[in-house]
């Protein structure tokens, strides 16, 4: 029964364990599908299972994915993105992922499988793996930004970028990695923490929008332009601690 209703690291070696990592957890509630720690969205064989979002898109839903992690990390990565390893998020950082490699005929890293599948807003984080250069195929020498720009992306580094009518994706990444925290405590411990109070981030750039500002405006983006298109759209709400 334990197997059945939980999200669990299906060990190609040994026994499963019941404490996952976020990949492998994001992986069985975005497929339906168990898989081992560090996978995003295959199978332990590595074979890629379509996600919740991807079935959305298809059946006509606008869809969005709206991180404060960057974009490339597993949470927000296994809706958009199929990998054998979680740390394969950008061109440059293929080592462990030379099936998926575009080099090598395959999809592509995190990033630039995350503009192929064009969710109708992505905004987040991680900016410096969208900097990188594409190896191979049609799109080899340019950034997986501008990868982006030419398949009618627009591309924002802030709120007050966002349009308000987009013919196209929207991609905002607001900083090289993940964003700034809004709250700062006291590092946790294994033997636990004394009670405290968080504080305000002092040192947060200013420059990045707050998540309840740049959430609010990808829920904005997601209705449609038209009165006479149907409010059709998709929204998943989630938190990622790893």
């Amino acid at each position: 029964m334990a197997w059945a209703l939980t999200t669990v690291h299906t060990c190609r070696t040994t026994v499963p364990d019941y404490v996952t990592d976020s990949a492998a957890s994001g992986t069985g509630w975005a497929t339906g599908h168990k898989t081992y720690n560090g996978a995003i969205s295959v199978t332990p064989d590595g074979r890629p299972k379509p996600t919740i979002l991807e079935k959305a898109k298809t059946a006509g839903f606008r869809t969005g994915n709206v991180t404060t992690a960057e974009l490339e990390d597993a949470t927000p990565a296994m809706l958009v993105s199929h990998v054998v390893n979680r740390d394969c998020k950008g061109p440059d950082a293929m080592a462990t992922c030379a099936v998926t490699d575009k080099v090598n005929g395959g999809a592509g890293s995190i990033a630039e499988q995350l503009v192929e599948t064009r969710a109708d807003v992505t905004v987040g984080g991680g900016k410096q793996y969208f900097d990188q250069k594409v190896k191979a195929g049609t799109y080899k020498d340019l950034t997986v930004l501008q990868q982006a720009q030419v398949n009618g992306y627009s591309i924002v580094t802030g709120l007050a970028g966002l349009p308000a009518n987009p013919k196209g994706p929207v991609l905002g990444a607001f900083a090289p990695n993940n964003m700034d925290l809004e709250w700062v405590g006291p590092k946790p411990t294994r033997t636990g923490t004394a009670p405290s109070r968080c504080a305000l981030n002092t040192a947060r750039n200013a420059a990045q929008p707050h998540q309840r500002h740049h959430a609010a405006r990808a829920r904005r983006l997601l209705r449609p332009v038209s009165h006479s298109l149907p409010r059709r759209f998709s929204r998943l709400r989630m938190w990622d601690w790893s």
